[in-house]
């Protein structure tokens, strides 16, 4: 007689049959998050001196209409004018299988430390960002900070010159912010 193993394959599992023997592992993969600035030229030199700390929040659905958080990461991006702005969480899990014995997708939220003059595009209310679902061994996603913009309203008021008609006044008048 011969005899054969085969199993049916596993969401969120790797499967390697050697002969009797299968083994499953868990689907990893690695997430690159860049870092990168929308701001005027010239003004890098407002970047932050400190270390960038971000936090990679692991989510699944927790079968009542909200998400449950498996597990945090945290990671810091060293600053300076010679970095390149970019960190991997390698090793993630793509997949939770501790959900009932049913595989299900991860969904990744990151946040990053607040940097004071900027603002964290396309973050939600508590300042997290959606990191796009993948299933590849290896994704990624860019974190933009946008330099804040300052409104300043300036009223030019005349006094003691009632007598001077408006259409003799300056106009327009040019105020220099330094």
């Amino acid at each position: 007689y011969t005899y054969y193993v085969t199993e049916a394959p596993l969401v969120g599992y790797d499967t390697t049959e050697t002969g009797m023997n299968i083994e499953n592992a868990l689907k990893t993969g690695d997430l690159t998050v860049h870092k990168q600035w929308s701001e005027p030229e010239g003004e890098a030199k407002n970047r932050p001196d400190d270390p960038i700390i971000l936090t990679l929040y692991a989510t699944v659905p927790d079968g009542q209409g909200g998400t449950r958080t498996l597990f945090e990461r945290t990671a810091t991006i060293t600053t300076g004018s010679d970095t390149d702005w970019t960190y991997v969480f390698d090793g993630l899990p793509l997949y939770d299988s501790a959900s009932g014995g049913v595989a299900q997708r991860i969904e990744y939220l990151l946040k990053e430390s607040a940097i004071g003059g900027y603002e964290l595009v396309g973050a939600d209310e508590q300042g997290h960002i959606q990191v796009p679902v993948s299933t590849e061994a290896g994704w990624e996603v860019s974190l933009t900070n946008r330099m804040q913009q300052l409104n300043i309203v300036v009223e030019k008021e005349w006094i003691g010159d009632d007598a001077v008609a408006e259409e003799t006044r300056i106009s327009p008048l040019v105020f220099t912010l330094e």
